[in-house]
């Protein structure tokens, strides 16, 4: 267990957005920290105003692991993981040998408890809204960029 633990801690070491000149720097725990807050804020709001039965804990839970398997993989930016469906699929890959690293990491009696949100294979209802929210964080970010006058911005 002290080896899931160890990997994950690494995510405080895991620049994101390694291939653009940075005005600040941001790490994956950061940045899942924000996607928690801002997943949290979009299931509360599809709740109490657009009739949801979303469990804030599942959100807030699946969006802490969302990118957890970046801590063996490193970030790789969207726009290269998206860069064409033979990239992406095989990053997609990639990813999923690393969830299930991670996953085998645990003692066998807590496997299935970190499962779901560890693979990202949560309902469908929460990877939404997480995804949502991990979008959201990256345009906080790029406005971030432009208030401080750094004009390289990707726009996808």
């Amino acid at each position: 267990m002290s080896g899931f633990f160890a990997t994950i801690n690494r995510l405080k070491y895991i620049p994101r957005w390694g291939l653009k000149r940075n005005s600040f720097a941001e790490n994956v725990k950061e940045h899942s920290f924000d996607v928690c807050i801002i997943a949290h804020l979009l299931c509360v709001i599809r709740n109490r105003y657009y009739a949801g039965d979303i469990d804030p804990g599942e959100v807030v839970l699946a969006a802490l692991y969302h990118d957890v398997h970046e801590s063996v993989t490193g970030d790789l930016p969207t726009p290269i993981k998206k860069f064409n469906n033979a990239i992406h699929r095989t990053y997609k890959d990639i990813e999923a040998v690393a969830s299930n690293a991670l996953i085998d990491a645990l003692p066998e009696p807590l496997r299935e408890d970190f499962a779901d949100y560890v693979t990202e294979s949560c309902a469908e209802q929460i990877t939404e809204l997480v995804k949502a929210a991990d979008t959201i964080s990256a345009y906080f970010y790029f406005v971030t960029f432009k208030v401080l006058n750094n004009k390289q911005i990707w726009y996808d």
